[in-house]
């Protein structure tokens, strides 16, 4: 860690400057050519150098509660309903193999299936969306 540091209160700016190299010329180089962001915390606002990942995150989005997703890899064992049926809240809606362990995928919400978006056996990545509600 290089650059000034001061003691930060709730409404003070500090001065942070962080950068991780295999040497001190990139580490100079890549300061020089950085140029001070300011990046607001609780603890006060402070000064440093953002990286391109973090400049270019996804921005965080609310879920959805009429997306059901999958939650980690697996696959799809059994399903239990179809688009266009009403579900109640609890209600089973699938099965879903994950860590070799058979999961009970129950409806997080009463309502309307809108739509299916995996078959049985299928594997899905986590986050893949399962069913769509209306």
């Amino acid at each position: 860690m290089t650059g000034d540091r001061k003691p930060c209160g709730a409404q003070q700016e500090c001065r942070y400057q962080f950068a991780v190299s295999a040497s001190n010329d990139l580490k100079a180089k890549n300061m020089e050519n950085n140029k001070l962001e300011k990046l607001p915390l609780p603890g006060g606002v402070y000064e440093t150098t953002l990286n391109n990942m973090y400049k270019n995150r996804k921005p965080y989005s609310p879920a959805d509660p009429k997306h059901l997703l999958s939650f980690i890899p697996g696959e799809v064992l059994r399903l239990d309903v179809q688009p266009g049926q009403a579900v109640k809240e609890g209600e089973q809606l699938m099965m879903y193999k994950a860590m070799k362990m058979e999961n009970r995928i129950l409806s997080p919400i009463t309502g309307t299936i809108k739509a299916i978006h995996v078959e049985v056996g299928q594997n899905l990545p986590k986050g893949t969306l399962m069913i769509e509600f209306e």
